[in-house]
């Protein structure tokens, strides 16, 4: 008889530093009297995060959406942008907000993120643009989508809201395209609360950046562009300073719950972690996804959840349904079946992970699946 835990536990929660050590910042805060509008928490947050993804030039926003929003904006993108239909609305929202047309190319059915291929047939005199996502920590094939780039003259950017803490041959992937986007929201391994940021290396961006951010004003007052409020506050990048110390800690927990995952699930046939890694690459251990076979398994994904639901565990399913199939974003072409999109849609389950996750709580998750998989398979 498989028990509910007693209270939920859910697929993330969030890290917090201690209440001593915001507090102490508060006070710093108080006494400076400056809340926003690029007060010296954000200066030095944007400092550490630049030296921590080896790139020239970060922009720290209130969140990532907009950060992606006027990254495309101080590019001067016009056009169509080539993405994946495998992520979250805010990825296919900013282009949408921006003028941009979205056109969906499929996924690669390893780790889920943009094929190159698929890409690459997709580009049209239309396209400006490709906006990859890295997915559950993985990062996209980054070296053929910088050769299609290349090839096409096209301008590369990522939504990495998923890969902070990502490096492909000890590369941060910030350092990979023109910009790339990171989510600072409160469930990410990193974050500031809210917030987000860009990372780039032209240094033209960086000035153009901040006036967009803050509605698009010039020192004497003009607005030549339209801009919009996206200054992160000084509490929120306070939040982010103490989040930084941390994240050393936070990385290594992720990665032994997500080991304690696999391990344990890899006897149950239908329950499939997705493959290692590729050669070169380390995840930072930010999501637990499983992909669910029906056929192998006895219960599709949409069962399992629905199970681990009613014993308390709050799974998610991630992506679902994919962009492509939502309702403001149908009328948008895609550029073939998006088959292997709309699969991993239909059977990807994000299980519980986060730092104070006990071991014990994972391995009691585990027991639940294998109870559930041995109901429903024989």
């Amino acid at each position: 008889m498989l028990r509910p835990f007693p209270t939920p536990i859910y697929v993330t929660r969030p890290n917090l530093p201690p209440l001593d050590e915001v507090a102490a910042g508060l006070a710093e805060i108080w006494a400076n009297r400056q809340l926003t509008n690029r007060g010296p928490m954000l200066e030095r947050l944007e400092d550490r995060l630049a030296r921590l993804f080896d790139v020239e030039h970060m922009s720290v926003m209130t969140n990532g959406t907009l950060a992606l929003e006027l990254g495309c904006q101080a590019l001067g993108l016009r056009g169509e942008v080539i993405t994946t239909p495998f992520t979250f609305a805010a990825s296919v929202n900013a282009l949408v907000r921006t003028g941009l047309t979205p056109v969906f190319a499929d996924i690669e059915p390893d780790h889920l993120t943009l094929d190159p291929a698929r890409v690459e047939a997709a580009i049209t005199p239309r396209t400006c643009a490709i906006l990859g996502v890295h997915v559950f920590g993985h990062p996209c094939r980054v070296v053929e989508l910088e050769a299609v780039a290349r090839r096409h003259g096209l301008a590369l950017l990522y939504d990495a809201a998923h890969a902070f803490g990502t490096t492909v041959d000890g590369v941060p992937v910030a350092r990979f395209g023109d910009l790339s986007m990171f989510s600072f929201h409160a469930t990410k391994p990193f974050h500031s609360l809210e917030g987000g940021g860009l990372a780039f290396r032209r240094p033209d961006l960086k000035g153009v950046l901040e006036r967009l951010a803050n509605h698009g004003l010039q020192p004497d007052g003009d607005v030549p562009e339209a801009g919009t409020n996206a200054k992160m506050t000084e509490v929120q990048a306070l939040i982010g300073l103490l989040m930084l110390d941390r994240l050393p800690d936070i990385l290594a927990r992720g990665k032994v719950i997500a080991m304690t995952y696999r391990e344990r699930l890899a006897a149950l046939p239908g329950i499939d972690c997705l493959p290692d890694p590729a050669p070169g690459v380390e995840v930072n251990h930010a999501f637990a996804p499983v992909l669910v076979d029906p056929a192998r398994a006895g219960i599709d994904r949409d069962g399992l959840h629905d199970a681990l639901r009613r014993l308390n565990v709050v799974t998610r399913k991630y992506f679902h349904p994919p962009a492509s199939d939502m309702a403001a974003f149908r009328a948008l072409r895609a550029a073939d079946s998006l088959a292997v999109s709309r699969d991993a849609a239909a059977r990807v389950l994000a299980l519980p992970i986060y730092a104070d996750l006990a071991l014990d709580d994972v391995h009691r998750i585990c027991d639940m699946i294998a109870g559930i998989h041995a109901r429903t398979a024989s």
